[in-house]
């Protein structure tokens, strides 16, 4: 080989050596969410001393910063001390209640040293009795008549001090619903309680309910639990939007001499003599529907608009136009008062005879 050759080959050698890629220093970039290895209580272990530490032990190196504040005990408890061991996470309560089961919730949001975020949570459960409780509740939460994803459920074991408020206590148990709806709150102790579960739609998804814009509702009863009656199904609990607007309907018959026309259907809100604030028509069978009514008190009227003004007043008498004769109207007789969401079905009235020709 020529000395010009072998001079090409070595500069040929050196650009490849520097085309190798290499690892950065310090290893692989960390994806990988961290978790919980173990705890301490173990899942579903019974028997737990009322002065244990519980602990957290994680499969790698955790962002420590606040991370205790994502852990909630229910029923809830108080916590004296939290500190750390290497990755094991130490929470020293002031005393568990005896003859209780605890449910023990890491919410999601917490991160390992490289920031990498858990968005899945944990959650493990024990007793300080001789054995966990296995009782359960399950149901579905609805919000605007629709199956939500955004419930969050509480349940709080009765009785209660007389301070007792259901949507600002701390609660006993807490879980969210699914995509369906679906809550399942389970753990629950089965001698002979009762309880009261809550939902409320959890708009911003902090699992925190804001008193302002988050509407709740109760289930409708307490629920009984006993030994043998563990697991009771089937609780729905119906969230109502404040703002949603409800429904009025009804039929009409048009006993007038112009029965070719249709019926026009006025709300006005009581004491209000503006234009009527919802209109509407009958159908050719009598059937009328409000479809969109914020909750308030109203008036109904139900007429022939011969003079196209939406009102119920007179009109051009057909033999003598320089007359005025009165719309076949009827005012329906009792005001009607509308509740958020509300689904009014008014009697069938008939709107009688019209002036005689």
């Amino acid at each position: 080989m020529s000395p010009r050759a072998l001079a090409w080959a070595a500069l040929v050698g050196v650009f490849a050596a520097c085309a190798i890629i290499e690892a950065p220093p310090g290893g692989a970039e960390d994806l990988q969410p961290p978790g919980v290895d173990s705890t301490y209580p173990g899942n579903g272990m019974a028997g737990v001393p009322p002065d244990a530490v519980i602990e957290f032990m994680f499969d790698e190196s955790m962002t420590r910063k606040r991370l205790e504040r994502l852990v909630e005990f229910h029923p809830p408890v108080a916590v004296r001390k939290v500190g750390w061991q290497g990755t094991v996470l130490r929470i020293e309560t002031e005393g568990l209640h005896a003859d209780t089961t605890y449910v023990v919730k890491l919410r999601p949001g917490f991160t390992d040293r490289h920031g990498v975020r858990n968005d899945n949570g944990f959650g493990f459960a024990f007793a300080t009795s001789a054995s966990i409780d296995s009782g359960m509740i399950a149901g579905r939460v609805f919000f605007r008549r629709l199956p939500t994803d955004k419930g969050v459920v509480r349940l709080f074991v009765l009785p209660r001090d007389t301070s007792f408020v259901a949507e600002a206590a701390r609660p006993d148990r807490e879980v969210t619903t699914d995509g369906k709806g679906y809550y399942v709150l389970r753990r629950l102790p089965t001698n002979n309680r009762t309880f009261l579960v809550l939902a409320f739609q959890d708009q911003n998804g902090n699992l925190n309910r804001d008193r302002e814009g988050e509407p709740f509702a109760l289930l409708a009863d307490t629920v009984f639990l006993r030994p043998e009656r563990s697991k009771v199904d089937g609780k729905e609990i119906s969230i109502i939007d404040p703002k949603e607007p409800g429904q009025i309907t009804g039929v009409v018959v048009n006993a007038t001499d112009w029965d070719s026309i249709p019926v026009m259907l006025t709300l006005h809100e009581v004491n209000d003599s503006t234009p009527p604030t919802y209109v509407t028509y009958a159908a050719p069978e009598g059937e009328y529907k409000f479809g969109t009514v914020l909750k308030g008190t109203y008036v109904l009227n139900a007429f022939l608009d011969l003079k196209s003004d939406s009102v119920c007043a007179d009109f051009p008498c057909p033999e003598d136009s320089t007359r005025g004769c009165p719309e076949p109207c009827l005012l329906y007789p009792d005001t009607l008062t509308l509740a958020p969401g509300q689904v009014l079905e008014l009697e069938r009235f008939t709107l009688g005879q019209g002036p005689e020709g």
